[in-house]
């Protein structure tokens, strides 16, 4: 078993509000994948939106990146997702 994070309101240290959850090992890859990260203090970190370097943001990388800058998309069709990151990635966030 793992404990992972990602930003929510369920904690705060340090200033960083966050959830976290524990993950079996053999899911704790996915977990990760999934914009969870090990340890609070990385969340304050900025994600790169186009984690697998390809030049396109897919559905997965940009709900992974607007959850590591704590932006909601809930029930937005996966097309307006990847504009609203890529507006967010270039105001810097």
């Amino acid at each position: 078993m793992r404990i992972l994070y990602r930003k929510g309101n369920r904690e705060q240290a340090w200033g960083i509000s966050f959830d976290y959850a524990e993950f079996d090992d053999a899911k704790v890859d996915a977990a990760l994948a999934a914009g969870w990260v090990r340890n609070p203090l990385e969340l304050e970190l900025k994600q790169a939106a186009d984690t697998n370097g390809d030049s396109q943001l897919s559905s997965d990388e940009a709900k992974s990146y607007l959850d590591s800058i704590g932006v909601s998309y809930d029930g937005m069709h996966w097309k307006a997702t990847v504009k609203l990151a890529k507006e967010h990635q270039l105001k810097g966030e």
